[in-house]
C-alpha cells in the first residue's frame, strides 16, 4: 500500500487532506481546500510525502481563478 504519511502547502490560505492508505492499482484522493481571496489568478504548491521509495516526495502545482 501507498502511505501518504503528510501534505504540505505553501501557503496558509491552503487546506489539504489525502486518503491516508491506497491499495495498489486504487485511486485516492487530495482535498484542497482554498480560504476565501481577492478575484484574480492564483498558483501554489504542494507537497506530498509518501512511502514510495522511488517517488517519496512529489511536489504538484495547484492552479486557480477566483471570479465573482
Amino acid at each position: 500500500n501507498l502511505i501518504v504519511r503528510r501534505l504540505v502547502a505553501d501557503t496558509k490560505k491552503m487546506n489539504v487532506s489525502a486518503s491516508k492508505s491506497i491499495r495498489a492499482g486504487k485511486k485516492g484522493s487530495i482535498k484542497v481546500t482554498i480560504q476565501p481571496m481577492e478575484e484574480g489568478n492564483y498558483s501554489s504548491e504542494m507537497t506530498v510525502i509518501t512511502n514510495d521509495p522511488a517517488n517519496p516526495i512529489r511536489t504538484v502545482t495547484l492552479n486557480w481563478t477566483i471570479e465573482k
